[in-house]
């Protein structure tokens, strides 16, 4: 049981890959607003809807293998904290990016809208850098 919940794990980490990816895939919503750019920013949201459901995956699974291990308690809570701040900044990036899909519909250029999505998205990222760094080096933090 405990290899298929790693197995799990490692898959959702895999998907969660594209929050590293994603502040340089924003940065192509930077230029002037076009019709091209409303699928472009309908993709990313889709791709962060599934982002988030890896999350949920991330979270029991990771919650499951933390039972069977032996990691110290630091090691724990900076663990959550990193994954609540990227649950967090990517559900803080959802709304901009449903608002600037529609502003770019209706013909605006959606600026606001682009600095939230960007800040959002490079702090999901760091966040997640974080995550694999702590992943990485367990013993760092006994």
């Amino acid at each position: 049981m405990d290899k298929a919940f790693l197995f799990l794990h490692l898959v959702a980490s895999i998907g969660m890959g594209f929050y590293l990816l994603l502040p340089f895939l924003v940065g192509r919503l930077a230029g002037p607003a076009a019709q091209s750019q409303v699928g472009y920013a309908g993709l990313l949201a889709s791709a962060n809807r599934i982002g988030m459901y890896l999350l949920v995956v991330q979270l029991l699974t990771g919650g499951y293998l933390l039972q069977t291990a032996d990691y110290s308690v630091l090691w724990m809570v900076l663990i959550v904290l990193a994954f609540l701040a990227v649950a967090a900044f990517t559900g803080m990036m959802a709304k901009p990016l449903k608002r600037y899909k529609e502003a770019v519909q209706q013909g605006q250029n959606g600026k606001a809208e682009y600095g939230k999505i960007r800040l959002f998205s490079s702090l999901a990222g760091v966040c997640f850098l974080i995550i694999i760094f702590l992943m990485k080096f367990p013993e760092l933090f006994v």
